[in-house]
């Protein structure tokens, strides 16, 4: 059951499938999005020790099927304003739930 009625997901579904077929697609897929994750918090962390947290507002959403409030959590160590929001029954948000963002953002 698709958790996004209107969305019509099926020609990416499709689409993706082929690509990740290929011989070594999933290993490139992982390998490259979350490789630098860690030492890219790390950095963070340093940079901001040395400058202090982002003096605005920012705001963390996540899908309560996905993420949901760890995007908050990493953005305590830079953001002294952080703001975290959690659209329910929704994995990693595509665009159309736009709606659900837009009251998230009140």
């Amino acid at each position: 059951m698709n958790p996004y009625p209107r969305c019509d997901r099926r020609k990416t579904r499709d689409h993706d499938a082929v690509l990740y077929a290929r011989a070594g697609a999933i290993h490139d897929v992982f390998s490259g999005q979350f490789a630098d994750f860690t030492k890219d918090g790390e950095d963070n962390k340093t940079l901001f020790a040395k400058t202090g947290k982002l003096p605005i507002p920012v705001l963390a959403i996540g899908g309560d099927h996905s993420v949901g409030t760890l995007m908050n959590s990493g953005l305590a160590d830079v953001a002294g304003a952080a703001k975290n929001a959690v659209i329910t029954n929704a994995g990693f948000l595509p665009n159309c739930l736009r709606n659900c963002l837009r009251s998230a953002l009140g």
